[in-house]
């Protein structure tokens, strides 16, 4: 399993180092993740990128960011969403809101985020204490922990182990 790099969709440009919503996107493949939708800064407005949410084929594009939103908000356990916005060429996220309540406020912090020039992610927000794991890819490294958020990798107390290591401990322990 190959995850991260510079496999970029056919309408970007390649000078994308790391696409943190690409790497999610295959880890959905094979893992369980928080649904999500992605965008990318573009003229005009966020374009959409990714997509994994219940009900709908992987990277459905939706007409417009609100619907896309709007989607993500209905099929949210929690009734909440977080928006997370990260340069394609560095590791360390940028801005990351918790908990947004409504699909509208959601919106305007992806389109704020984007005429920054930020790629973001919106998932819906999950128990953190629902048994699973939280964490990151980059490259050939994973990085997680139980009971946290994937913006506290930033933090000590989290297990760091190669790709195929990680894969292996998540099969074991979870049976995927």
């Amino acid at each position: 399993m190959t995850l991260g790099g510079s496999h970029n969709k056919p309408d970007q440009a390649d000078v994308a180092v790391f696409r943190k919503d690409e790497t999610l996107d295959r880890l959905a493949e094979t893992f369980n993740v928080a649904q999500f939708v992605s965008f990318a800064p573009a003229v005009g407005g966020p374009a959409q990128q990714f997509c994994r949410i219940a009900g709908f084929e992987a990277n459905h594009q939706f007409e417009s960011v609100a619907d896309a939103i709007q989607a993500l908000f209905e099929r949210s356990s929690e009734g909440t969403v977080n928006v997370r916005s990260f340069s394609a060429q560095q590791s360390q996220s940028r801005e990351f809101i918790y908990g947004v309540d409504t699909a509208a406020a959601a919106v305007t912090a992806v389109e704020r985020m984007a005429d920054e020039g930020a790629f973001t992610i919106v998932n819906e927000t999950i128990d953190v204490s629902d048994g699973g794991i939280s964490g990151v890819v980059m490259g050939d490294v994973v990085e997680f922990r139980p009971d946290m958020t994937p913006r506290g990798v930033e933090n000590p107390g989290f297990a760091r182990l190669p790709t195929d290591r990680a894969v292996q401990l998540f099969k074991t322990v979870y049976g995927v």
